[in-house]
């Protein structure tokens, strides 16, 4: 019988085969649809222990069966006898440990998928070494195997997933084989590429480019400036917006090389993104485009901004000083409105993350009626409210460590996720739309949507090329079309990211492509503050941890005699560390008071967030409660424990529902810090009346004061019957 050192050849586009010891084994030699789904999915993972959670997900979903476990493991024993009709040793190269899934190959083992990308890698290293043959036959062989299709007739989105990939190897093929046939002087063939990479990437104004670029070097300018009226409308038409100042410059260029354009017709194309021969459509300035509305995004929109140059005062809807003639910047670099810790965390990390694909949330923000309001207001009056709505929207885009990727005159776009990583990408746009429409003086209409991107080239600016997948962009720009004036729409694929933390209500379907999207309107915030919560989603069975779960349940017994503990559980993330917390809390005694509380990632900077979350939930104050209703709550709450009512202030003071208590004003700031502490304290530890469990997830997130607060609390823990768990 043979083992894992035998040369395998595993194929998971067009039909699934695995062939080994000149035995090949064809699709319909698998155990169904799910023993095909089983052995693909460990195959893409080859190398990596997969949980029996995440298989079970895989293949079950919402509708997990009783006996998943058991049927899990009768999939796996007819995997093994199938790989053992190709000579290999089923137990050592589909092996099971601690709860997981492993498939094991030796290194000369052969998957289609993973020889796409590693042609592709060849190709990009001989192109770099002016090898061109070699880059063309690499790239050649990577193109051909990328254009299949990975697991025809199956979805969902582990497949669109790997899909997706297989399209981005297939992209960076084109553009090897595009550079080799420009550096070979076959310009038919460079154009040919990059037309391809355009159809596959429409919204990558990169790709444009360099089509248009083939193009002139092929002696063909009117197709490349045709090429980007083409991009100019598709972007107008689906997202709003215009070409970025790069690909505009390169338009300009070659206008200015051709006999075609005159000065005026440049410089009148530079603003409207016109073509020479179009005549203009009204002498109105256009409800959208760069630098016709939002004084912040460039400074000579409106009366009262400032030639960035000679320091003149511009003319309404300027694009030149007329004092020394300087181009007024349309859109400015981000790293002239990105804070300076985002700055310096996304210029750490750009070269690292540059190719990655990341789960992002896109964000679309507009004024409403934004014309109206400026004829009602006046230019100055106008000039300052949406100087400050942009300024108020920045700053919440930034609290949340979003970044702003796009002005669009009266408007802007936002990622949540890219180019830092957030796994709570969703909730943080959500926070920002929700802040934003609360805040702002002036009505707005936000979309959101989720997906995933390819993160492009990042600049000393900041200026960020990003390749978005699928409907990503385009959804969240037709949500934010479609919404109602003070509206926070959302797709079905953020709103899987935000049921509980948010209030959500169902609206009228979105049209996106000739087909019906549905969407979600978010109407506020929800009472959920942990990712495991029974109340909006199922849970799978618990298993593989009872031996940590009853060294806790073991803590909790000692606590309720009268023995304070204090745990905390570490690890990486996905270990499955508040699911043992949430399992603790249902194993607890009856008489066990449990409270629990979140440190969130942007809550660093603010004062008691985890601490005011076990007091909320201590006193039964709800999101919706009015100020006098938590005021009437907290004093309701200490009465009944016993605690002196003169404490209530300062427990007042730290949920910020005071009105003007003067004593209060009078204290200075330590004080005021010490005697809060002492509130909070005797609060929580009156709820301890037999034993109290409170725990404190993702404390890495802390902020300084809950720190302090907690470290003084742990003082007195030996002698009363609290357990405090960190996770």
């Amino acid at each position: 019988m043979g083992g894992v050192g035998l040369s395998v050849r595993i194929s998971l586009t067009e039909r699934l085969a695995v062939e080994a010891n000149g035995t090949k084994l064809d699709e319909p030699r698998f155990p169904g649809r799910q023993g095909r789904i089983l052995f693909a999915y460990l195959a893409a993972q080859h190398g990596r222990s997969v949980p029996r959670d995440e298989l079970a997900e895989l293949l079950w979903g919402e509708n997990l069966p009783a006996t998943w476990e058991k049927a899990l493991r009768v999939l796996m024993t007819k995997l093994r006898a199938l790989l053992e009709e190709c000579g290999l040793e089923g137990s050592s190269v589909l092996t099971s440990a601690f709860g997981c899934y492993q498939l094991t190959l030796s290194a000369d083992a052969w998957i289609d998928v993973d020889a796409a990308a590693s042609a592709v890698e060849r190709g990009e290293a001989a192109l770099a070494a002016e090898d061109l043959d070699e880059a063309r036959a690499q790239a050649s062989t990577g193109a051909e195997l990328a254009r299949r299709v990975f697991l025809p007739g199956e979805d969902g989105r582990w497949v669109e997933d790997q899909r997706r990939d297989l399209r981005d190897v297939l992209v960076r093929a084109l553009e090897c084989l595009r550079d080799a046939a420009l550096a070979e002087g076959e310009l038919g063939n460079a154009v040919r590429y990059a037309a391809e990479i355009t159809e596959l990437e429409p919204f990558r104004e990169t790709s444009s480019r360099a089509l248009m670029q083939a193009h002139v070097a092929a002696g063909n300018p009117a197709e490349a400036l045709r090429v980007y009226e083409r991009g100019r409308r598709f972007l107008a038409d689906e997202l709003g917006a215009y070409p970025s100042p790069e690909s505009e410059a390169v338009y300009l260029e070659i206008l200015r090389s051709s006999a075609g354009g005159s000065d005026s017709e440049i410089e009148r194309l530079a603003t409207d993104g016109r073509r020479p021969e179009s005549p203009p459509q009204n002498d109105e300035p256009p409800r959208r485009g760069r630098g016709k509305v939002a004084p912040v995004i460039a400074g000579a929109l409106l009366v009262g901004g400032k030639c960035d140059d000679c320091g003149a005062t511009l003319p309404q809807y300027s694009n030149f000083c007329q004092e020394c003639g300087h181009a007024v910047e349309a859109t400015p670099s981000p790293a002239t409105y990105t804070p300076s810790h985002l700055r310096d965390q996304i210029l750490a990390i750009r070269s690292a993350i540059e190719g990655e694909r990341k789960q992002v949330s896109v964000l679309f923000c507009e004024i409403v009626r934004s014309p109206e309001l400026a004829a009602q207001a006046g230019p100055e009056e106008y000039h300052r409210v949406v100087d400050r709505f942009f300024a108020l929207a920045l700053a919440e885009v930034h609290r949340y460590e979003g970044t702003v990727n796009q002005f669009l005159g009266d408007g802007f776009m936002a990622l949540f996720g890219a180019p830092i990583a957030h796994e709570d990408h969703a909730r943080r746009a959500a926070l920002a739309a929700l802040a934003v429409k609360e805040r702002s003086e002036i009505d707005v209409r936000i979309g959101i949507n989720s997906g995933s991107v390819i993160v492009g080239a990042i600049g000393d600016d900041l200026r960020m090329d990003y390749t978005a997948s699928g409907d990503t962009t385009v959804l969240a720009a037709r949500l934010h079309g479609a919404a109602r004036p003070g509206d926070v729409l959302v797709s079905t694929a953020t709103a899987g990211y935000l049921r509980g933390y948010f209030e959500l209500q169902e609206t009228e379907p979105v049209t996106v492509n000739e087909r019906a999207v549905h969407a979600l309107r978010v109407i506020g915030r929800g009472s959920r503050t942990s990712p495991i919560d029974e109340a909006h989603q199922q849970l799978t069975p618990f298993s593989g941890r009872h031996d940590e779960l009853e060294s806790l349940r073991q803590a909790l017994r000692a606590a309720s005699r009268g023995q304070g503990q204090v745990i905390g559980i570490s690890g990486d993330p996905g270990l499955g560390k508040s699911r043992l917390a949430h399992e603790l809390r249902l194993v607890a005694e009856v008489d066990t008071v449990a409270l629990q509380a979140r440190c969130l990632p942007f809550g660093t900077a603010v004062p008691y967030l985890p601490i005011l979350d076990l007091v909320r939930e201590a006193c039964g104050i709800a999101p919706e409660d009015n100020r006098e209703g938590v005021a009437a709550k907290i004093g309701t709450t200490l009465e009944e424990l016993g605690v002196d009512p003169d404490f209530c202030r300062y427990v007042h003071h730290a949920l910020d529902v005071t009105s003007g208590d003067a004593q209060l004003v009078a204290l200075d700031p330590a004080t005021m810090k010490g005697r809060t502490f002492e509130a909070l304290r005797k609060l929580l530890l009156a709820k301890a009346s037999r034993s109290l469990l409170v725990v404190i997830e993702d404390a890495q997130w802390i902020d300084r004061t809950s720190e302090e607060f907690l470290t003084e609390l742990v003082d007195e823990l030996p002698s009363v019957p609290v357990l405090l768990l960190a996770t």
